[in-house]
């Protein structure tokens, strides 16, 4: 199995993690809320601290993958990748992880500017 973890209290990483789930048809990825100290503890790898600023997965070898690798390898997972290979070219991957960087420092200030909430 493929676990994502991901920042319950960030509205921007609940909104992508729903898109997830979405395209999610075969079931391929577990999401793991990073504020759940009794699931989270099964998981020794996971900083909580790190893990709330950037988006991290382990997948079904055992590899940690952390910021945009984690994403790239969740869209690919649930047969989106090609909505993010763009951002692996030479010369684009190091702007889009610089960019990735920006966003995950900003989330709150961004899901406030696109009105996104949290779950309920």
């Amino acid at each position: 199995m493929n676990t994502l973890f991901y920042d319950g209290n960030c509205p921007v990483c609940i909104k992508n993690k729903r898109i997830l789930q979405k395209y999610d048809t075969h079931q391929t990825l577990q999401f793991l809320d990073i504020h759940d100290t009794e699931a989270i503890q099964r998981f020794p790898e996971i900083d909580t601290n790190r893990a709330a600023g950037k988006i991290h997965l382990i997948d079904h070898k055992g590899q940690l993958k952390v910021g945009m690798d984690a994403l790239r390898a969740a869209y690919a997972l649930v047969d989106r990748g090609y909505w993010l290979n763009w951002t692996n070219w030479p010369i684009i991957r190091p702007i889009a992880d610089q960019l990735y960087i920006l966003v995950a420092r900003n989330r709150q200030r961004i899901s406030h500017w696109l009105q996104l909430k949290k779950d309920p």
